[in-house]
């Protein structure tokens, strides 16, 4: 049974980790190390400035560090040498070197802020044997995160934001009517509160999910005739198909699967679509009309959901109490309020290595939504055409934030927001150029059956 998640769950979690986080700053003092660098000021939460320029000091000698305890910077960088930021971030994050390991050793750090990206990065040199370590720092306008559930509140908010005020997200949106009714050919959606899969005759609210199947073996779904077809049993203008799932009916699907249902009545949203379930398989008139309308499905979706794991086994973190995540961030604070923290997953690394980005129906199904929420192992990520937001922010980046610099097709890199934005919406060069990208994006990208290169790029 879905366990419906309240605004208090989370915010006692949050005001646990507020509390802590105040206990341990009231003695807060920069040290001299940080003073000269003025590391406070370079961390500052100013999103809206350039990148400045990376410097390299002196930070004394190496067993000093663990003696600043009351400095919140060199907490966090002498907790990332001791420990490391674990699975909470990339390979170079997980060196450790022990501060007691080597005593009389003196230490330069170089530190690479980038404001506008909230991230940035700190190397320390001058270690034995040629050594360093090298780390990415959280800074800007922290948010707390939840450890182990997302926090459905917040998404919906930035779906809410999106919806209300985002024009380019939502100015050539026509009235779905061609994906409902009565006819055969109608959309297919499962009804999470019913878990049946059923026709709306009328346009209604869904959530898409965009995935790769693995080594599930489970490709297919064993249907029976419907044991429930009595149309009152279903909402107005909503009508049950004839076949339904037994495994679906009774929480039996993959995990990826059950987690989205979990999910979406978490978010209050009653319909999902998941291509696998609401495509008829054999059925080939229906299955050729409807991957012909694969924009309409995700375009007109409320969101589309992006599991990067590797598999439909593996779940969505964070989604369920089945799928919890294991989210594990030490924040500081400066004395003027401002605060750093030890990293958490960047889509870039993830998404670099993750089978999803190597799949051709994948691309089509992110450049088609209007917005995309991707699970990471620490913590949602949502993007649109006008903004990206993640947990572990306070506030959302907006298309303003991006620099020149930061290039579309590597939009996940960057913490920007979908490179499908208005540039794809124009003519001349910067659509030249948009297409381009989306030809070597696809051309790049496997699909399961040769026969499937044409259908994915066509629509």
């Amino acid at each position: 049974m879905t366990q419906l998640l309240s605004p208090d769950f989370f915010k006692a979690t949050y005001d646990e980790l507020k509390n802590d986080l105040e206990r341990r700053s009231r003695d807060n003092e920069i040290c001299k190390h940080c003073t000269e660098k003025d590391v406070a000021s370079i961390f500052k939460p100013n999103p809206n400035v350039p990148s400045i320029s990376e410097i390299t000091k002196p930070h004394g000698r190496l067993n000093d560090l663990p003696a600043r305890k009351q400095c919140p910077f060199c907490r966090v960088i002498c907790h990332l040498m001791e420990r490391g930021a674990g699975d909470n971030c990339c390979g170079d994050c997980r060196s450790c070197y022990s501060p007691k390991e080597n005593p009389d050793v003196h230490i330069d750090l170089r530190i690479s802020p980038q404001p506008h990206r909230r991230v940035g990065a700190v190397a320390i040199f001058n270690l034995p044997d040629d050594r360093y370590c090298s780390y990415h720092i959280a800074h800007g306008d922290l948010h707390f995160v939840h450890p182990t559930q997302a926090d459905q509140f917040r998404i919906r908010e930035w779906i809410t934001t999106c919806d209300s005020s985002h024009a380019s997200c939502t100015e050539h949106i026509r009235a779905p009517n061609s994906l409902f009714g009565h006819g055969k050919f109608a959309l297919r959606l499962i009804d999470v509160e019913l878990r049946m899969i059923v026709k709306s005759l009328r346009p209604v609210r869904y959530i898409t999910l965009s995935y790769v199947w693995g080594a599930s073996a489970n490709r297919k779904f064993q249907m029976i005739p419907n044991p429930y077809p009595e149309k009152s049993r279903y909402p107005p203008g909503i009508e049950p198909v004839d076949r339904q799932i037994p495994d679906m009916m009774f929480g039996r699907l993959s995990r990826t699967f059950e987690d989205l249902i979990c999910f979406a009545r978490r978010l209050g949203e009653r319909y999902i679509w998941v291509d696998a379930i609401c495509i008829p398989q054999n059925e080939p008139d229906i299955l050729i009309h409807q991957l012909g309308l694969m924009d309409q499905v995700y375009f007109h979706g409320v969101c589309n959901i992006v599991s990067l794991t590797s598999g439909v086994e593996d779940g969505l973190p964070g989604t369920s109490s089945a799928s919890p995540r294991n989210t594990k961030q030490l924040i500081e604070q400066f004395p003027d309020g401002s605060r750093i923290a030890t990293p958490l997953w960047e889509l870039y690394p993830i998404i670099q290595y993750a089978p999803w980005i190597t799949r051709g129906w994948t691309l089509q199904e992110h450049l088609l939504a209007k917005r995309s929420v991707f699970f990471t192992p620490n913590e949602a990520i949502f993007v649109c055409k006008q903004m990206s937001a993640k947990e572990s922010w306070r506030y959302p980046r907006t298309a303003a934030d991006v620099e020149p610099n930061d290039k579309a097709e590597r939009w996940y890199e960057y913490n920007t927001p979908l490179p499908s934005g208005p540039c794809v919406n124009s003519t001349g060069p910067d659509l030249t150029s948009t297409l381009s990208t989306i030809v070597q994006m696809d051309t790049s990208r496997q699909l399961t059956y040769a026969s499937d290169k044409y259908r994915a790029s066509k629509v």
